[in-house]
Order: C-alpha cells, then structure tokens, then sequence
C-alpha cells in the first residue's frame, strides 16, 4: 500500500533548491487547498489533495520555482471545483494564476489527444473495397489506383 504524502514531502524536496522565502508561497497554496477542498468536498478531499501533492512533487523533481509547484497544487480547483481563478490571481499572484489558466488548456489539449480515435470505416467491406483494384478493363485510367482519368470523366460529363 502507496504511503500517504504531506505537505513535508514536498517541502522536504524544494528546500533542496529553492530559498527558504519561497517555500512560504508553497506552504499557503497547499494550506489554501486543502482548506477549499474540505469546504467542498469534507472527508473525501483526501483523493484530491493526493493529487495535488503528487502533481507538486512532479514539478518539484524538475526543479521548476516556486509559483510553478503553487501551480501545481492549485490547478484542479478552479476546474473541477469552479473556485474563482481571479481570486487565485490575487491571492497568490498573477503568474500562479496565469500557469493554473495556461495548465487547463494543456489539460485539454491532452484529454482530446486521449481520445480513442473515430474509425475511418463503418465496416471491414468498406476498408476492403478500398484495398481492391477497381480497375475494369476498358478503362483507361491508372491501373494502380483504378482511377480513371479525368480527360475520360470530362468527356463523358460533356456528352
């Protein structure tokens, strides 16, 4: 069983890098978060500020600043839980605001790329009569394609 992570893991991680001044900053967006997340969710927060955490340490392993791991904890509350991104902006400063607003995008783009892509065929026949040489004698089309050519559809669309 995956131990459960705290606040000290992540601090343990950026103080390795970052200046004791901008752990304050992670300090307040975790303690922000998890106060959101027990107003909106009580008990069950659990899930989601393991996640949070977990995302936060991702970034801290990459060595990004300060306002890129208050990012990352920060992210899934304006759009899961529709906490105001304007009031993140001011709470925690334009830029966290601007990377969680950015974040969300990728998030986006992401889920779409997921997205198991449509058939290009409704049935195998389809496919098949696309593999086929159509070619039928007489015509005078080319022969890998089985395309006729477009003098020959021009005449007969004159006649």
């Amino acid at each position: 069983m995956a131990r459960k992570l705290d606040i000290r893991s992540l601090i343990d991680r950026t103080q390795e890098y970052l200046p004791s001044d901008s752990l304050a900053l992670i300090e307040d967006a975790y303690e922000f978060t998890t106060g959101k997340l027990q107003e909106i969710q009580g008990e069950s927060a659990d899930v989601e500020l393991e996640h949070a955490l977990r995302t936060a340490i991702t970034v801290a392993e990459l060595q990004l600043d300060a306002n890129c791991i208050a990012a990352a904890l920060l992210h899934g509350l304006p759009e899961k839980y529709g906490v105001n991104l304007a009031d993140i902006g001011k709470h925690f400063g334009a830029d966290v605001g601007k990377l969680i607003e950015e974040l969300a995008k990728l998030e986006k783009v992401t889920f779409l790329m997921e997205k198991k892509p449509k058939k290009a065929f409704d049935s195998e026949a389809q496919a098949e009569s696309l593999r086929a040489p159509s070619y039928r004698p007489g015509d005078r089309g080319n022969i890998c394609t089985g395309s006729a050519s477009l003098g020959h559809y021009a005449n007969k669309v004159a006649a």
